[in-house]
């Protein structure tokens, strides 16, 4: 037997259950659902904010202080394809970019009471093809050259004045505004002006009677210039 006496204590310890364990407190199920909410929340805004960072910027204008002329920032894209029409197509029938020295591109659009009007259809007069809109200020300031030149020049020359993405009632009270007489044509999604490759406005195109590209001019011209390129149009060979 052995002799070693055992503590009362230590044996009523080792004898003694361990305390149960007490479970986690359950969150309420508002609380859960408002959690899970929040996250979805999130996410989805992250989301939203990758899509649009990917998406094309949208055009983004500003002046440009050495030239005066407006500029449209925007992102390539291929010329919209021409429209049909019971006349005929619309748009950019040629869709390439101007060049001096070779046919204008042709292209077709519908004036301010509807009517079709074709570039190829004005050989024999000297055209003048101007970019504009009634937002921009140097093309205002164009407007008075552009209506000079179609009152002294019209058995001659022909004005078609594009106008662009804008309606048909603001730029027909922009051309009572101002008297203007000249053929001006909607350009209603810039389908011309993207074919010819313009991001700007006002620009301006001189066109021979032969249908030759004579020159080409970014930005607004002084009233000199203009009735000189006109003359210098009239006169080629």
């Amino acid at each position: 037997m052995s002799n070693e006496s055992s503590d009362p204590q230590e044996d009523a310890a080792a004898q003694a259950p361990e305390p149960a364990v007490q479970p986690a407190a359950r969150l309420p199920r508002w609380l859960i659902l408002a959690q899970i909410g929040a996250v979805a929340l999130v996410s989805g805004v992250i989301v939203l904010a990758i899509v649009l960072l990917r998406r094309d910027r949208p055009a983004v204008l500003h002046v440009d202080s050495a030239a005066s002329s407006v500029k449209a920032a925007t992102a390539p894209h291929a010329a919209a394809p021409p429209l049909p029409h019971p006349d005929g197509p619309l748009g950019a029938l040629e869709p390439h970019p101007p060049s001096v020295g070779q046919p204008a591109p042709d292209f077709a659009l519908l004036d301010t009471e509807g009517r079709r009007v074709e570039l190829a259809s004005l050989r024999g007069k000297a055209v003048v093809v101007n970019f504009w809109a009634t937002w921009c200020g140097p093309c205002k300031q164009e407007f008075p050259e552009l209506e000079k030149a179609n009152e002294t020049l019209g058995n001659d020359v022909v004005i078609l004045a594009l106008d662009q993405a804008e309606s048909v009632s603001k730029v027909s009270a922009f051309r009572d505004q101002f008297g203007a007489g000249f053929t001006i044509l909607m350009d209603s999604d810039n389908a011309v002006a993207d074919a010819f490759r313009f991001n700007g406005i006002p620009d301006t195109v001189f066109i021979d009677r032969n249908g030759i590209v004579r020159d080409v001019v970014l930005g607004p011209l002084s009233a000199g210039t203009f009735r000189y390129k006109i003359t210098q149009t009239l006169n080629a060979k």
